[in-house]
Order: structure tokens, then sequence, then C-alpha cells
């Protein structure tokens, strides 16, 4: 008798072992205009799960595939997918709830996420500037709100303005990019500019003691002759 209720735990273990499970969503915000790449976790969730944050798919989304440099044991499938967040519902901010649905069954992560607004003109969280360029080289840029209201302008050694270009969507107004305008050959900074007039110079920064604070250099793309 005892050993008959040794196996009905084990197996119950197993059991509770088998069922798929959502664990975690990393990173657990985006803003709301979405494009955020999202990795979701847990276990024995399949190869063909569907995901969504609150009532928004998540965009792209597929399971870990098979790594042939890793051992089986070893592998993410059915522990892992990737996606991307898609815009929030309403395009409000606030906290979500996670979805996955596997073999008809919804997995919840209550408020496993969180849309965060955008700033009331515009946010540059990263961008990638060429050293060496020419007309129509691609420069990225990532953040929130980068619309049809902002422009690329390129400045000469004066920081006088010489020419602009528009920024396209790759993903909403979060991914963006500009291609490099016809301009002489030379360097250049750039800035961002909105409607509104603000202004976001593209310069890197690093930070000092605590006495002497940051320390900014603006950016610069050479533009080679043409």
């Amino acid at each position: 008798m005892r050993r008959l209720l040794m196996w009905s735990s084990v197996a119950g273990f197993t059991a509770c072992l088998l069922k798929p499970t959502l664990a975690t969503v990393i990173p657990s915000y985006g803003y709301v205009d979405g494009c955020q790449p999202v990795i979701i976790q847990g276990h024995h969730l399949g190869t063909a799960a569907k995901g969504r944050i609150g009532d928004s798919p998540l965009l792209d989304f597929r399971a870990a595939e098979i790594d042939p440099k890793l051992e089986e044991h070893a592998q993410d499938v059915g522990f892992k997918y990737f996606g991307t967040s898609g815009p929030a519902p309403g395009g409000k901010a606030g906290w979500y709830d996670v979805i996955l649905e596997v073999d008809g069954e919804e997995l919840v992560l209550d408020d496993g996420w969180y849309y965060r607004a955008c700033p009331a003109t515009f946010a540059v969280d990263a961008y990638t500037v060429p050293t060496e360029a020419d007309v129509g080289s691609v420069i990225i840029f990532e953040g929130c709100g980068l619309g049809g209201n902002v422009t690329l302008q390129f400045l000469d050694d004066t920081l006088a303005a010489v020419g602009s270009a528009d920024l396209v969507s790759d993903c909403s107004t979060a991914d963006v990019h500009a291609n490099v305008p016809a301009l002489p050959a030379g360097d250049y900074t750039m800035q961002l500019v909105a409607t509104d007039g603000t202004v976001f110079l593209l310069e890197t920064c690093s930070s000092e003691s605590g006495d002497t604070g940051e320390t900014c250099v603006p950016d610069t793309i050479t533009l080679t002759a043409r």
C-alpha cells in the first residue's frame, strides 16, 4: 500500500512537470507603439503556440529552433518563444496580461507586461551611424514617436543645417531609418528636429567623476567622395 501511494505521488508530480506552464516574459515592458523584441519562457509549450499581450497579438511569434550544436537536453524547443510586441490595445499605456495559447489552452501571466506611453514629442533609445557613408547609406533609430513629425538634419562644421532626410518606418514609429542625402564629401554632425521645435543632437556621452558629471561629444558621419 505504501508503494502505491509513493507511485501515485510520483505520477502526479510527473504529470505536473509535463503540464504547459508560462513562466517569464523578457523584457516586461515596451512603448505603446510596439516593436519591442520579446522572449517568452516556460515549460512544455510545444512549437505551435500563439501569443498576445492583452488583445494585441505578438508579431513574428515563433518557437526556438533546434540547435544542432547542442545536446538534446539543452535545447530550448518547447521552452522558449520569440516575438515582437504589437501596438498597445487602443494605444493605452498600463499593465496587461500576457497570454499564451497552447493546444487550445490559455496560459495567463497576470499583469506580465507594461506598455509605456511615448513622450509628448519623441524619444530616442538607440541609433546606429556608419563611420563612413555615401549617398543613400542607412542610419537606424530606435525609440518612440519617431513619425512624420521628425526630420534628421545634417550640420556642417559651423553647425548650420546643410541637408535633411525623412525618417522612414521599419516598425511603427519605434524603429525607423533615414537615408543619407546628397551632400559634399566631409564630416557632418546630425540632429533630429521635431515640428514642435524639439531637438535631439546625436552625441556620445561618457560618465566622469561625481564632480564633473558627463562629457558628451557629438557623433559625426564621414561622407566619402562621390
